[in-house]
């Protein structure tokens, strides 16, 4: 069972090229995780109320929970068609989709399975704020380290379905040994963090 998926979150106005990318990993079920918060600000297994979780499916699918009574809103983009994520029905993303937080707009970069459980952080690149050159950079990077788009699910080799919103998805079982609700202990402080932003100068 594949339980980790590695992402990059895009920023596609951050404040300098220093905040663009930030690397990720979603976690399987719905122990607190990878969160976004209602300024679009970035939460990793943080308890407090956020705009949406994401999570990785019983069915290995990448999902946005915007839950029931949660601050904010959050709409998928995707192919010029937007959908606000309703309240408490998990909606199914896809690689090249965008989040819309607040006033941020997050784009989705889905990389693949991994074993690692990493905190997010930003994507280094060489001279935050230097424009078109730190793009160029950043891209460079992420291809040296082997994180590109996949296809098939993730891809976007083929036409592309509108965004899926489920009402009965298959619920993670969080506690495989006995198939019971999550009831997660709290979080170690040194984890429940947002991750440092990186400076522009």
């Amino acid at each position: 069972m594949n339980e980790k998926l590695s992402i990059c979150l895009e920023n596609r106005h951050p404040e300098h090229e220093g905040a663009r990318y930030l690397r990720c990993c979603v976690l399987y079920g719905l122990a607190p995780g990878l969160a976004i918060a209602p300024d679009g600000t970035i939460a990793w297994k943080n308890d407090a109320p956020v705009a949406c979780r994401l999570f990785v499916s019983m069915d290995q699918r990448l999902i946005c929970l915007h839950e029931t009574g949660a601050p904010g809103c959050v709409t998928v983009l995707r192919d010029g068609r937007s959908t606000t994520a309703p309240e408490g029905k998990p909606v199914v993303l896809l690689d090249q989709d965008d989040l819309l937080v607040g006033s941020t707009r997050l784009r989705l970069h889905v990389h693949g399975w991994t074993q690692q459980e990493l905190a997010p952080s930003y994507l280094p690149v060489e001279a935050p704020g230097a424009g078109k050159l730190s793009r160029v950079a950043a891209a460079g990077m992420i291809a040296a380290m082997g994180l590109t788009s996949l296809t098939g699910c993730w891809g976007t080799t083929e036409p592309r379905k509108p965004v899926e919103v489920r009402d009965q998805p298959p619920a993670p079982p969080l506690d495989e040994n006995n198939n019971k609700d999550y009831a997660p202990d709290p979080p170690p402080e040194d984890e429940s963090a947002t991750p440092d932003e990186p400076t522009g100068k």
